[in-house]
């Protein structure tokens, strides 16, 4: 079907190329050849009369054209199949759908994970697929690059519609064979021991905790950065180094491996993971669904 010159069977196909970047794979998630697909590719750059997908060694970029058509893509199909397709659409956990979902490793582990293993059994039909958190979070919800946002609530825009996931307070992660233990926290030994700190991206921007510290002239004394929670207690075993970290992944760590937890000896205001979703998803009862049942279920 053409609308106003424009083939639009081939949006799907469209927003589909410029997300995987990869003939193979968007050949595999349309159900079609790669002959298939490649011709699609080309139609498209003839309908639009640009590049789109720039070869760049043995993959692909984006066109700046593509940059701009690949958001809008998403709300186009993502209204026609919530207003539309999904009108009749009774129960959300009846549903088949990809939901992507922006989360620290942290927040993934302790809630995402036992909150969609429950899932699993309710909603069969859903998948999802967890991505890497950035410096830059929302941007990925204006671009309709991941569903659902999570991410701590000063990293919430207010252009679009929030909601609040959990609240997380600080302690203090050890090693069993630490001196702390013996000798105890306080706030003297806190900024003067070595710490673990968890860094995402190389120039990325001060975790909730140091954010705080900093604003009242405090630092700790970082022996070492890593770029994820996962990797805190594999730096701690069998030293003196601490981690101020959210006791929900203490709680699990001190489980997993032979550290433990000290209360910590200063004041740090809780951490608020909060949802964020695009204002054109707001009646998502799919995405709706998901959020309330990930907050009831881990």
């Amino acid at each position: 079907m053409r609308f106003k010159g424009y083939d639009l069977n081939l949006l799907v196909a469209a927003e589909i190329l410029l997300t995987e970047r990869n003939v193979t794979r968007a050949a595999e998630r349309l159900n079609l050849s790669q002959s298939a697909t490649s011709s699609a590719l080309a139609r498209l750059r003839e309908q639009f009369d640009d590049e789109l997908l720039v070869p760049v060694g043995r993959g692909f970029q984006l066109s700046s054209r593509a940059e701009e058509l690949l958001p809008s893509l998403r709300a186009i199909l993502g209204r026609i199949e919530f207003e539309i397709i999904g009108g009749s659409i009774i129960e959300p956990q009846d549903t088949k759908r990809h939901v992507r979902l922006m989360a620290s490793d942290y927040v993934a582990l302790t809630k995402i994970a036992p909150g969609l293993n429950a899932l699993a059994r309710e909603a069969p039909g859903l998948t999802f697929e967890i991505n890497r958190m950035t410096d830059r979070p929302f941007s990925s919800i204006e671009q309709y690059d991941v569903d659902l946002l999570i991410a701590p609530d000063v990293f919430i825009s207010q252009k679009h519609p929030s909601s609040v996931y959990f609240d997380d307070d600080y302690v203090v992660l050890t090693s069993r064979e630490s001196k702390w233990l013996n000798i105890g926290m306080t706030r003297e030994s806190y900024f003067a021991a070595p710490q673990v700190a968890v860094k995402f991206e190389l120039r990325g921007k001060p975790a909730h905790d140091d954010r705080f510290l900093e604003q009242h002239g405090q630092s700790k004394q970082v022996f070492v950065t890593v770029p994820s929670h996962a990797l805190v207690p594999y730096f701690l075993i069998g030293s003196d180094r601490i981690a101020t970290i959210h006791r929900k992944q203490a709680e699990i760590f001190a489980r997993l491996f032979p550290l433990e937890i000290l209360e910590l000896p200063i004041k740090i205001p809780n951490l608020t993971e909060m949802f964020q979703w695009h204002t054109t998803n707001n009646d998502d009862t799919v995405l709706r669904y998901v959020r309330e049942r990930l907050s009831e279920l881990s």
